[in-house]
C-alpha cells in the first residue's frame, strides 16, 4: 500500500512539473523569437521566469517636455512581465519623442527629484551616441543580465541642433568651430565625430525656438533598462542621504562600465524619465528583451564621476574635465602653467633622480606616490606612474596612482605637492630643457616660453634686418625682373608682413618703383601660398561660374588627382575611401571633404581679392548625383597585407593596383618571399602555422600531441579546413567565383571557437574580425549583411549563433556570382552590385542550420572533452600564454609563412586538387591544391560530419508530403489549397493544407510559416495563408519521396489556376520509382 502511494505521489509530482514547464514555454518571451516589437535574446531559463513574475513599482507619466509638472508622480504596480507586455516590448511610430514615459522606482512625496526617490526596480541607461547598435546588443547578450533594449526617437538621424545661446557660450560667434566645442564640452564624442559634423544653419527657427544645426555621422541612440529582483533605496545607500545619491550614481556608471557602453551623465540621476520606444515615420528602429539574471545590486562596481569617460580624462585624476586650481603653500600658481605647457612637460624627467624604476622602450616611471600617507591599504614604492607629455593617448603629462589617489587628485595636485617637497624645482615649469619641442602651431597646453618667445622674437628681428641688408643692395639700375626674384627669394625665407613692409620701403626708396608695386608682389605671393596650403590640385574655379561648368571642373579635377594618386574609388555603387586598409563610405560632408583635397573654390570677396572656400554642396551634390565611373576608380577591396593576383603575381607594393582592382595599405616590415620555395620550405612553413597557432585548439577532438602526429600524415580535417581559412585572403584573388562558409562547431561554451577565429583572421588583417549577432529576423540579417559588406569586412563573422540556422538571403550571399550580389544600401531604397572578396564564418555551440546552408559549407570542430573546457589546461601547460598576443606579435612570420606556401604552388604551375564542393569548385580546386602541395592533407576530410547539424527541416517537409499523399491519393481530380476547407469541400477533392497539418499525429513547427501556438491547450495553429503559402510555393519546386501502401513514388506539385474560386492550386502527381 505504501508503495502505491508513493508511487502515486510521484505521478501527482512529475504531472504537476510537466504543467509548470508546458506553462512557461507559453509564457510570451519563451514562446517565440520575438515578443511584440522585441527580439528574444539569450537561453530560457527559470531566473527570468521568476524574475517576470516579480512586482515592479514603476512611475509611469504621459507629459510633453513644456507641460511636465512637479508633482502627482505616483507609482503603479504591475509585475514585470505585465510592463513588458503592456509597453516595454512595443516600438511605436510617433512624429515626437516625448509622450508616455516611466521613472523605475517610488517617489517618497509624489515628486520627480533625485533627493525623493526611494525604491528604485531598475537602472535606465541613455546610451551615448557613437556605438554601434551591433556593438551594444552583442555586449547585452554577453553580460547575461536581463536587459531591454531599444532605440529612441533620434536614432539615425544625421543632423543635430542647440540653442543659440549654448553655442554661443563657446565663441563670439555660431560657426562650424564653435559647434564643435560644444560637441567637446560635453564629453561624450571622439574627435573622429567631432571633425564631421558642420554647421548648415546657424539660426534656425524650431519650434518656436533659435537653434543651430548642424550634420553630423549617423546617431546611434539607445537605451537600455537594467532590471532588478529586489528594489533598491537609494536613501539607504549610505548613512548621508546626498553620499546616497553619489553612491547611486557610481552604480549606474559601473553598470555602463560593465556592458562596455558611454552613457549620458544625466541617466546618473534616479529621477531621470526615460520615454518609451518611438521612432520617426520610415526610420530604422529595433527593440529587443534580452533574458539573463536580474541585476544584483552588490554585482555592479562603485566609478566615479568621469572614470568611465575616455574624452573627459586630461591628463588623469579627478575623473572629470575640470583642471583644479591649485597653489603651492607658499604661492607658486601650477594651474596655470600646466594650461600652458601640460602638452610639453617631460614630467618625468624632472622626477628622474626620485624614480623607482622605469619602464623599458618608454619614458615612463614609477615613483612612490607623495600622498601615499592618505592610502587605506599599503602600497608599494612603484605604485605610481608618470608620464612624460606624448606618451600617453591624449598627449598630456600624467600621474596615475593605483590607490584611492587616481579618484582625488589631478596631475596638477601631484606637482604642487612635488614641488613643496622640494622634488621639483618651481622654475622647471617653464625651463624649454624640461619641455618637449616646440610645436609648429601653439595653442592650450602647448605654448611656448618666455624664453622661447624672447628667442623668436630675436631671431626674426635678426632675420628682417638681413633683408633690409640685402634689399640696401638694390640700386636704380636693377631690372624689375631682379626685385621680383628678390621679392621671392626672402618671402619663401620667411619674410613676415613687417619684414615686406619694410623691404618695400626700401626698394621705393632706392629705385623709380613705388611701394604699391613692391606690396602687388608679395600680395601674389602670400595668395599663391594659401593656395598650397589648401592643397590646391588643379587650376581653382569661381563660385560665381555657371554650374554645369563647376561639376564638369570638380570631375575633371578628381579625375586628373586620381591618375596620379588614386584616392577616390567607386564600390558597392557609393564614393569611398581607403583609410588603414579599410574601406570607408563617405557621407555628404566626406565627400565635400575629399573634393576639397583637390580642387580650388574660390569666391570674389572686395576688390581684385578672392577667398578660398570649402567646395559649394550644390556642387558636391551634382557631381556625386552622376556615373561615379567617370572620376572614381573601380574597387573590390582594400586590405592590409600582401596578397596574390588572379596569375598568381604577389602583390607587396602599398597602392591601388588596377588589374585586381585592390587597394593595399600595408605598414607590415616582411622578410623578403623566396621567389620559388621548395617543398621542403612550404612544407615548414605550414608546420610552423599549425605548430605555433592551431595545435593547442581541440581539432578534431585531438590533443597537442595527436594534432602534431596526424596533421602531417594521415591527416586532420579541422587542422586542414583551419589552414585553409587562414590562407583564404591571400589567395582569394585566384578564387573565381564564392567561397564557402567555415563552420566553427563546438559541444560546450569556453572550448574556444571564437578564440579561433581572433588568431586565424588577425594573421590576414592584423586584427581579430569583428564578431556579428546573427538576427533572427530576415530584414534585419539583410541589414546586417549590406552594412559588413558596405565596411569591405575581410571577414564576415558570425559568433555565438543560439538559433537554427536558415536564411535564403545568406545563402544567396554565399554562392553569389563573380558578378556581383545586389544588396540594398542602408537608408536607401536602392540597391548596389558587390563583389563578395570577404571569408565567412560562423561560430556555435552544437550550431543548427539547413541543409542550403550545410552545402555551403565546411566544418571547424573542436572538442576539448572536458566537463568545463574554460578551466582546462592540458599536460605541461600552453604552448602561448596568450596565443592571440603571441600571433599579433609575430604576424610577420606568420604571414611570411602563408605567402611562402602560396608561393610554392604558384611555381609549381598552380595544380589544382580533385577535392570538390557543389558550386564552389574554383575554391576547392584552389585551395586544395595549394594544401597538397604543402603536404597537408585531411582537406574537407569531415564533410560527412554536416549532416549532423542538419535542422532537419527536410526530414519536416518530406513527412508534410507524405501526408498530403496519404489524403489525396485515390482522388482523380484532387486539388490542394493553401488554408483551410469544409468538409464539403474536401468531399468534392478540394483539400486544405492546413487541415492536412493539424490532422498529423504530431503537427510540425514549420519556420516562417506563420503558426501560432495556442497558450492555453499548446495546440499549433496554422492561420496565416500569405506565409505559409509562399513558403509552400517554394517547397511545391522540388521531388519528394513518399510511400503509399509500401510501394515507392515520386511525388511533384504543379500549381494550376481555380477559376471557379479566383484561387492557386496545386494538383500531385505521383510516378512509381
Amino acid at each position: 500500500m505504501a508503495s502505491n502511494k508513493a508511487e502515486t505521489t510521484a505521478q501527482v509530482y512529475d504531472l504537476r512539473e510537466a504543467l509548470l514547464r508546458e506553462q512557461a514555454n507559453n509564457h510570451p518571451w519563451n514562446s517565440g523569437e520575438t515578443w511584440n516589437d522585441a527580439d528574444i535574446h539569450g537561453e530560457a531559463s527559470e531566473e527570468f521566469d521568476a524574475l517576470m513574475s516579480c512586482t515592479a513599482p514603476l512611475i509611469e507619466k504621459d507629459w510633453g517636455k513644456r507641460h511636465m509638472p512637479t508633482r502627482g508622480w505616483r507609482s503603479k504596480a504591475k509585475t514585470w512581465s505585465k510592463w513588458l507586455d503592456d509597453t516595454l516590448t512595443w516600438h511605436r511610430e510617433d512624429d515626437r519623442k516625448d509622450g508616455a514615459g516611466y521613472v523605475f522606482g517610488t517617489s517618497a512625496n509624489d515628486e520627480r527629484k533625485a533627493e525623493n526617490m526611494r525604491g528604485m526596480v531598475a537602472i535606465g541607461l541613455d546610451i551615448e551616441p557613437e556605438q554601434p547598435l551591433d556593438d551594444v546588443i552583442n555586449r547585452c547578450k554577453a553580460s547575461g543580465l536581463a536587459i531591454v533594449l531599444y532605440t529612441s526617437h533620434n536614432h539615425g538621424r544625421i543632423t543635430d541642433c542647440e540653442a543659440v545661446d549654448t553655442i554661443l557660450k563657446h565663441g563670439g560667434e555660431v560657426t562650424t568651430e564653435t559647434v564643435r566645442a560644444y560637441l567637446r564640452s560635453k564629453g561624450a564624442y571622439s574627435e573622429d565625430f567631432i571633425s564631421q559634423c558642420i554647421l548648415t544653419n546657424s539660426h534656425a527657427d524650431i519650434d518656436g525656438k533659435i537653434q543651430a544645426v548642424w550634420s553630423c555621422p549617423p546617431l546611434q541612440k539607445m537605451r537600455a533598462i537594467a532590471l532588478f529582483k529586489e528594489p533598491v533605496d537609494v536613501t539607504a545607500l549610505d548613512p548621508s542621504p546626498k553620499r546616497g545619491q553619489e553612491v547611486w550614481a557610481n552604480k549606474v556608471r559601473g553598470l555602463a562600465q560593465i556592458l562596455g557602453v558611454r552613457i549620458d551623465p544625466v541617466a546618473t540621476d534616479p529621477s531621470r524619465i526615460l520615454y518609451i520606444a518611438k521612432h520617426r515615420p520610415g526610420s530604422d528602429w529595433y527593440c529587443a528583451v534580452f533574458r539573463g539574471r536580474p541585476v544584483q545590486w552588490n554585482d555592479i562596481p562603485e566609478v566615479a564621476k568621469g572614470v568611465d569617460n575616455p574624452f573627459l580624462q586630461a591628463a588623469g585624476g579627478k575623473g572629470g574635465s575640470t583642471i583644479p586650481d591649485v597653489t603651492t603653500s607658499t604661492g607658486i600658481d601650477v594651474t596655470a602653467p600646466y594650461r600652458r605647457y601640460g602638452k610639453r612637460w617631460m614630467l618625468a624627467d624632472m622626477l628622474s633622480d626620485s624614480h623607482v624604476a622605469k619602464s623599458e622602450g618608454s619614458d615612463r616611471l614609477h615613483v612612490e606616490c607623495p600622498f601615499s600617507d592618505e592610502h587605506t591599504s599599503e602600497s608599494g614604492p612603484t605604485s605610481t606612474t608618470v608620464w612624460n607629455a606624448g606618451e600617453t593617448e591624449r598627449g598630456f603629462a600624467k600621474v596615475l596612482c593605483q590607490h584611492s589617489c587616481k579618484d582625488r587628485y589631478h596631475t596638477v595636485d601631484y606637482v604642487a605637492r612635488w614641488i613643496e617637497d622640494g622634488v621639483i624645482e618651481p622654475a622647471w615649469l617653464e625651463d624649454p630643457s624640461f619641455m618637449i619641442g616646440a610645436p609648429d602651431q601653439t595653442g592650450p597646453f602647448e605654448e611656448l616660453t618666455p624664453a622661447e618667445l624672447e628667442e623668436e622674437q630675436t631671431a626674426q628681428s635678426e632675420q628682417a634686418r638681413h633683408f633690409e641688408e640685402l634689399a640696401e643692395e638694390i640700386d636704380k639700375t636693377a631690372p624689375w625682373t631682379e626685385i621680383e626674384d628678390f621679392c621671392k627669394r626672402i618671402h619663401a625665407a620667411g619674410a613676415d608682413k613687417t619684414a615686406q613692409v619694410n623691404v618695400a620701403a626700401i626698394i621705393a626708396k632706392n629705385t623709380n618703383h613705388t611701394r604699391p608695386d613692391v606690396k602687388a608682389v608679395f600680395k601674389e605671393l602670400d595668395g599663391a601660398a594659401r593656395k598650397v596650403q589648401a592643397g590646391e590640385g588643379p587650376e581653382g574655379i569661381l563660385t560665381t561660374a555657371p554650374a554645369p561648368d563647376q561639376t564638369q571642373y570638380a570631375a575633371d579635377a578628381v579625375r586628373t588627382a586620381n591618375e596620379k594618386a588614386p584616392f577616390l574609388f567607386e564600390y558597392m555603387e557609393e564614393p569611398t575611401i581607403v583609410r588603414r586598409g579599410r574601406i570607408k563610405s563617405l557621407d555628404r560632408p566626406g565627400k565635400r571633404h575629399a573634393l576639397g583635397r583637390v580642387t580650388v573654390f574660390q569666391k570674389p570677396k572686395g576688390e581684385d581679392e578672392l577667398q578660398h572656400v570649402y567646395p559649394p554642396y550644390d556642387v558636391v551634390d551634382d557631381l556625386f548625383s552622376s556615373d561615379l565611373s567617370d572620376f572614381c576608380l573601380p574597387l573590390r577591396g582594400a586590405v592590409d597585407t600582401p596578397f596574390f593576383e588572379a596569375d598568381g603575381t604577389l602583390v607587396t607594393a602599398n597602392g591601388y593596383h588596377a588589374g585586381s582592382q585592390m587597394y593595399l595599405d600595408s605598414d607590415l616590415e616582411l622578410d623578403r618571399v623566396n621567389r620559388a620555395p621548395s617543398a621542403e620550405e612550404a612544407h615548414k612553413a605550414a608546420r610552423y602555422i599549425v605548430e605555433e597557432c592551431l595545435a593547442d585548439f581541440p581539432l578534431g577532438g585531438l590533443t597537442r600531441l595527436e594534432i602534431m602526429e596526424q596533421a602531417f600524415t594521415s591527416g586532420v580535417p579541422a587542422v586542414a579546413n583551419s589552414l585553409a581559412f587562414i590562407l583564404l585572403p591571400f589567395a582569394r584573388n585566384m578564387i573565381h567565383g564564392p567561397t564557402p562558409g567555415h563552420i566553427i562547431n563546438k559541444p560546450a561554451p569556453g572550448t574556444g571557437a571564437g578564440f579561433l577565429v581572433d588568431v586565424c583572421t588577425t594573421i590576414g588583417s592584423g586584427m581579430p574580425a569583428p564578431a556579428l549577432a546573427m538576427p533572427t529576423k530576415s530584414e534585419e540579417l539583410a541589414k546586417t549583411l549590406s552594412a559588413a559588406l558596405l565596411d569591405g569586412e575581410p571577414v564576415i563573422f558570425f559568433d555565438n549563433i543560439n538559433h537554427e540556422m536558415d536564411s535564403a538571403e545568406l545563402a544567396s550571399a554565399m554562392t553569389a556570382p563573380e558578378t556581383g550580389y545586389k544588396t540594398r544600401i542602408l537608408g536607401k531604397s536602392q540597391t548596389a552590385l558587390v563583389q563578395i572578396m570577404a571569408s565567412w564564418a560562423f561560430a556555435a555551440n552544437t550550431l543548427t542550420m539547413s541543409s542550403e546552408l550545410l552545402r555551403r559549407s565546411i566544418l571547424i570542430d573542436l572538442d576539448r572533452k572536458s566537463v568545463d573546457p574554460a578551466k582546462y589546461v592540458p599536460e605541461g601547460g600552453w604552448r602561448h600564454k596568450d596565443v592571440r598576443e603571441w600571433t599579433r606579435e609575430h604576424r610577420a612570420e606568420l604571414v611570411h609563412a602563408c605567402l611562402t606556401i602560396i608561393q610554392h604552388w604558384v611555381v609549381e604551375g598552380m595544380q589544382r586538387s580533385e577535392d570538390t564542393l557543389a558550386s564552389f569548385e574554383n575554391w576547392a580546386g584552389v585551395m586544395g591544391g595549394i594544401l597538397k602541395a604543402s603536404g597537408v592533407p585531411g582537406f574537407m576530410g569531415n564533410q560527412p560530419e554536416l549532416i549532423g547539424l542538419s535542422d532537419g527541416r527536410d526530414d519536416e517537409l518530406a513527412g508534410v508530403v507524405q501526408a498530403i499523399a496519404d489524403a489525396m491519393h485515390g482522388e482523380e481530380s484532387a486539388r490542394l489549397y493553401v488554408g483551410s476547407k469544409t468538409d464539403k469541400e474536401t468531399m468534392e477533392g478540394k483539400f486544405g493544407l492546413f487541415d492536412i497539418l493539424h490532422a498529423m499525429d504530431d503537427t510540425p513547427r514549420l519556420d516562417q510559416w506563420g503558426y501560432a501556438v495556442d497558450r492555453v491547450s499548446g495546440e499549433i495553429r496554422y492561420e496565416n495563408t500569405r506565409k505559409a503559402g509562399v513558403r509552400f510555393k517554394a517547397a511545391a519546386k522540388r521531388t519528394y519521396g513518399v510511400k503509399l501502401g509500401g510501394v515507392p513514388y515520386t511525388a511533384r506539385f504543379e500549381q494550376e489556376h481555380d477559376t471557379s474560386a479566383n484561387a492557386k492550386c496545386y494538383r500531385l502527381e505521383l510516378t512509381p520509382a
